[in-house]
């Protein structure tokens, strides 16, 4: 009988029993595999069940370990990857600085070219206000200059034809009627100073009066009348 159970242990499988809930089903695979088998069916059911909780919380802590090995490396991952990204994030806020400390100096260059800009049309316009009030200047004295000139014009006008000189002179047409005088001959000749009334203006014309004066001489002249004089200073309208 005993022989019997050994061989139908080591060829068929056996089951032990470790709790109403539980079971071990242990393939045949040596005989020392069938000496444990039967130790552990001789086991009291307590003993069974708490080798069984034992087995449970070994391998639950192997699962344990593994998983908190697991863990600690994506940790550690986590870790070098946010170590990665900060430094990352740092070089990234330290080019932004230069970047920045870069414009800020542009801005001032481009601000201190803007003062520069600006005195420069300061100056341009303070020149240019100088150049208008010379302008202005220049204007205005222009236009006192040709009024001036308007004057001595009229002047030298009135006085053209309120003084002559010698030649022949149509009374009325190139020398105005009224009376004139002279302060004599004008040193030409030792004679004095000639004048005449004449009948024309050619060379053969008569004489109708004449007179010679070394000193102050005065005439009166009308329209129409044909006066000549020679070597005199110059005759000038009195009246």
């Amino acid at each position: 009988m005993g022989n019997e159970h050994d061989t139908e242990v080591e060829h068929s499988e056996l089951a032990l029993d470790l709790g109403s809930e539980h079971s071990v089903v242990v393939e045949p695979n040596s005989s020392r595999l069938a000496s444990t088998r039967l130790r552990l069916g001789a086991l009291p059911p307590w003993a069974r069940k708490g080798l069984f909780v034992l087995s449970g919380a070994t391998v639950l802590l192997l699962v344990a370990s593994i998983v908190g090995f697991a863990l600690n490396a994506s940790s550690q991952q986590v870790a070098a990857d946010r170590l990665a990204t900060s430094e990352k994030l740092e070089e990234s806020l330290t080019e932004a600085k230069e970047d920045l400390y870069a414009a800020n100096g542009m801005v001032t260059d481009l601000e201190k070219e803007v003062d520069t800009i600006e005195s420069r049309e300061r100056v341009v316009a303070d020149r240019q206000t100088g150049l208008d009030a010379r302008e202005k200047l220049v204007v205005e004295r222009e236009t006192a200059v040709q009024a001036r000139e308007t004057a001595i014009d009229a002047k030298e006008k009135q006085v053209e034809a309120s003084t002559f000189g010698d030649g022949v002179r149509v009374v009325g047409t190139t020398v105005q009627p009224g009376t004139y005088t002279t302060q004599g001959g004008d040193g030409s000749n030792s004679v004095g100073c000639y004048y005449a009334w004449k009948t024309g203006t050619g060379s053969d014309s008569d004489i109708v009066d004449n007179n010679i004066v070394n000193g102050a001489a005065t005439v009166t002249l009308r329209a129409g009348e044909i006066f000549e004089s020679s070597s005199c200073q110059d005759w000038i309208k009195v009246g």
